[in-house]
């Protein structure tokens, strides 16, 4: 259901009015009619003061206004705690100035309706109550939550109807404040009951049907009240899950409130959607429009250019304000910090940071920071480099034909600055003034540029295409990126780039490849800048500072290259998943050993920061590399004139032993081992074949020429499964599994003797001695090509081409799911789970650990992560509450 009919459902009693201020508008005569077809009663843009009692007073302020805003305010004082304005134009209006206003330039017509019927819907009478009630749960919060201080009487039934009704808005300490008098006052009930029941027990025994008849009521009043809560959770859950992408924060409050009111299965899985969409972060309210913002990763301090022209800087811990900078007639529009932080740019002055003096101004353009105490500028057309103390300026040999039109980059630890002159591409040495040839390069309008913190290579950001310069070859490489154009910077290890609505993106410095991208602001970003630890933080037009947390990290084993350089699997097509990367956990959870079939490589890593321990590479064609648990791995080459099957320590490269296999190796599906490496089994389209190091080989036929889907090994002895629905195993006869109903795609080891079997329906089963419990269907899209489960049976992953996910072994909820959507998640080749975590290997080569929470830390982990909660002003305003629930 989208967002218009959800709201057509709500009980609009009295109407908004919409008191227009100035003259006539077509927009806002289109938002009476959008407010309208919501179900919402309106009245019609207006001069007139309300003559009825309404929900909501639309203020219209039109371009041309020009109201007195003291007069305004006091005509309008009847409806104080009821008043949005709406403006026409881009900015917000001197008119009603200490509110948030809602900005026709800013936000569609549509957009605006969908916040104005909400608020409707809350009341403004709701509001002020709700700004009462924040107060006394503050003052219960203060006092250490003294029960003194909860509500009472017939105050906890007023505040549950508000609060219930206002649940978009209320803030989860309001919440909780309820809660709790309601549970002090349920507690005194059962009290009260107790001794009333011993007294009834003495004046009147054997009164026992009242007795059943009050704990019969009671129970079904208590159960009226949980299936309450579970339909309130199951539709906050939804709204959270709907505006996944659409909205920075607004998932995360409401799938925190989505699991307080109940731990519904919808609330869990929306909680962990929510946590995986995006990298957890902290939301400041701004003052102003901000429209530039830089940081300095050494001291964590970010200055802020707001389009009034006045400046602040401000903590990266916290977002709190260390100083302001006021604003002057002769500034310029950019804003800067030099390393170090002590000193700030604003305009074309340098302002020394403690004391808030002016150190001096320059004429010219700025162009970065040389180093803490010197300013790369261009003074007539020449590089140069300032000394901020001093005032002395240093030329360089590098001519700027563009300056108005150039930009500018210096690498954080080396003398290397990239600027792109028109369409002429510099990198220049600033310790000896001089730059390489320069590159010819097309750019329209569009661009920003970065470098690495090494100077070896820069990032262009254009908005038709992005390219990466290599300063030692002194060529371009073109990349392809979602969200390219208008800011980039480094941290160290990602190009961080944003582009005006888009999710930002963060790409690999040496691996080249998306490790992330998700949604920054609802509206376009001012800016963007790194912090240490791998941390980032923008800046964007909804008003909002946004300081986000590191990226879960990746490493790359085998070194950096573009997607297509690792995955032999997704070219060789799905039938040959032999050729994938692939990982096994060891027994004791300390390593992961990991294979990648184009290169040949096998690495060891240790399993908790991703640190390379031992790696070997063969190189040459295409080899099957299979990881095994104690640091070995299974070499194949089936491709060459000569077979060979052996196993090999990864620290030493060394061959542990070998076996001959015969020309069935060539049709050869699936690969497995034991736990120490000392039985290797084989299945190709006509058998099942396992090797031991002590030279034995037992060999399965098939009934007929079959496709192995998965192959496994308990206790040394060998088995698989067939697509058609056969089991085999060394020794016994063959199992039919056609109990399932549809062709098998893949299987995985159960606990005991049982075994998971996954079929092209997307039917999960579990099969032991001839019985099949079917544990939940994923549908027929994921395009699953393997399957892994926990070393307890506790946990299954899914892989496909389309999508991946984990599952409960138990009763198939979602653990993790492992969507396009999410962090790119689509290109997951291989999984190993332990119960806490899934280690994944990606298709380009990446690994990477992702925590799995149970459901009992669930709410708490989210709730210590909430970005922020929901202001008064912004439920007075609807600022930040949601704008959109699904797509129109």
């Amino acid at each position: 259901m989208d967002i218009h009919s959800k709201l057509r459902d709500m009980d609009h009693e009295k109407p908004v009015w919409i008191l227009r201020i100035g003259g006539p508008s077509k927009e806002f005569d289109q938002l009476a009619y959008e407010i309208e077809s919501r179900g919402a009663a309106v009245v019609l843009p207006t001069d007139e003061l309300p003559s009825s009692p309404v929900s909501l007073v639309v203020v219209a302020i039109a371009a041309n206004a020009s109201a007195d805003p003291m007069t305004v305010e006091k005509v309008l004082e009847p409806w104080r705690n009821q008043l949005v304005p709406v403006v026409e134009g881009s900015t917000p209006s001197h008119i009603l100035g200490n509110l948030s206003h809602l900005v026709l330039g800013q936000l569609s017509v549509s957009q605006i309706a969908d916040r104005i019927v909400l608020l409707a819907n809350v009341g403004g009478a709701r509001l002020a109550y709700l700004v009462r009630l924040e107060a006394r749960a503050d003052q219960w919060f203060v006092s250490d939550r003294n029960r003194a201080t909860l509500l009472r009487g017939s105050a906890i039934d007023e505040a549950t109807k508000v609060v219930g009704a206002a649940s978009m808005v209320a803030s989860p300490r309001a919440k909780e404040f309820v809660r709790a008098s309601l549970e002090a006052r349920r507690s005194r009930s059962r009290i009260q009951r107790a001794i009333a029941g011993i007294v009834a027990g003495v004046l009147i025994a054997g009164s026992t049907v009242a007795v059943v008849q009050r704990q019969t009521a009671n129970a079904a009043a208590m159960s009226a009240e949980a299936r309450a809560a579970d339909a309130q959770s199951v539709r906050l859950a939804g709204l959270a899950t709907s505006l996944i992408g659409t909205d920075p924060d607004l998932p995360w409050l409401l799938a925190t409130e989505a699991l307080q009111q109940s731990q519904t299965a919808d609330a869990i899985d929306s909680a962990r959607r929510v946590i995986q969409s995006a990298p957890t972060h902290q939301s400041i309210k701004l003052d102003g429009l901000p429209i530039a913002m830089a940081s300095d990763r050494i001291t964590g301090k970010i200055i802020i250019r707001f389009v009034d022209g006045s400046t602040e800087l401000r903590s990266a811990d916290d977002g709190q304000l260390i100083r302001q900078f006021s604003a002057l007639s002769t500034d310029l529009a950019g804003a800067d910090i030099a390393p170090g932080g002590k000193t700030v740019l604003v305009g074309n002055r340098l302002i020394d940071v403690e004391s808030a003096q002016t150190i001096r101004t320059f004429s010219g353009t700025f162009g970065g920071w040389a180093s803490p105490g010197s300013a790369l500028i261009v003074q007539k057309k020449k590089l140069a480099l300032l000394d901020i103390k001093s005032g002395s300026i240093k030329q360089t040999q590098v001519i700027i034909t563009s300056p108005e039109d150039a930009a500018f980059s210096v690498a954080a630890h080396a003398p290397i600055a990239t600027i792109l002159d028109g369409k002429r591409l510099l990198s220049v040495n600033l310790n000896t003034g001089t730059a390489l040839a320069p590159l010819n390069i097309e750019r329209d309008s569009m661009v920003s540029i970065a470098t690495s913190d090494d100077g070896a290579m820069a990032f262009i950001a254009l908005s038709q295409g992005s390219k990466i310069f290599h300063r030692s070859e002194g060529n371009l490489e073109d990349v392809n990126v979602i969200g390219t154009g208008t800011a980039v910077v480094c941290n160290g290890k990602t190009w961080i780039i944003a582009n005006n609505m888009l999710p930002i993106s963060h790409l690999g410095v040496e691996s080249k490849t998306v490790h992330a991208s998700y949604l920054a602001h609802r509206g376009p970003i001012s800016g963007i800048g790194a912090l240490s630890g791998g941390r980032t933080v923008t800046s964007g037009a909804d008003g909002y500072l946004r300081i986000w947390d590191p990226l879960p990290d990746i490493s790359f084993p085998a070194g950096g290259d573009k997607l297509q350089g690792f995955d032999a699997f997704s070219r060789a097509g799905l039938a040959r998943t032999l050729y994938r990367p692939k990982l096994s956990l060891s027994n004791d959870r300390k390593t992961i050993t990991v294979s990648n079939a184009n290169q040949g490589s096998v690495d060891v890593l240790n399993s908790v920061d991703l640190t390379k321990k031992d790696g070997t590479l063969s190189g040459g064609a295409p080899i099957i590399n299979v990881p095994l648990s104690n640091e070995r791995f299974v070499r194949i080459n089936n491709l060459g004139t000569e077979l060979s099957l052996m196993v090999v320590e990864v620290s030493t490269n060394k061959i542990l032993w070998k076996a001959t296999p015969d020309e069935n190796m060539r049709y050869l599906h699936e690969v497995t081992a034991d736990s120490t490496g000392s039985r290797v089994a084989t299945a190709s389209s006509k058998s099942l074949v396992s090797y031991g190091s002590d030279g034995s080989i037992i060999r399965t036929p098939f009934d007929r020429t079959s496709i192995p889907v998965w192959i496994g090994m308990r206790e040394g002895n060998a088995m698989a499964v067939t697509s058609e629905g056969m089991y085999f195993q060394e020794g016994a006869d063959p199992v039919p599994l056609t109990e399932l109903g549809s062709p098998i795609v893949s299987a995985a080891l159960g606990p005991e003797n049982s075994i998971f079997v996954l079929g092209t329906d997307g039917t999960l089963a579990q099969s032991n001695a001839g019985r099949m419990r079917v544990i939940t269907n994923l549908g027929s899209t994921l395009g699953a090509f393997s399957m892994r489960a926990s070393k307890d049976g506790t946990q299954i992953a899914v892989l496909g081409s389309a999508s991946s996910v984990v599952v409960s072994a138990v009763d198939g909820h979602t653990l993790l799911d492992l969507s396009p959507t999410d962090r790119n998640y689509s290109t997951i080749r291989d999984v190993a789970l332990d119960g806490n975590s899934v280690w994944l290997v990606r298709a380009d080569g990446g690994v990477l650990n992702v925590p799995l929470s149970s459901e009992t830390k669930l709410r708490d982990t989210l709730e210590s992560v909430t970005p922020r909660m929901m202001s008064i002003a912004e439920r007075e305003s609807l600022e930040n509450v949601v704008t959109t629930i699904g797509a129109d």
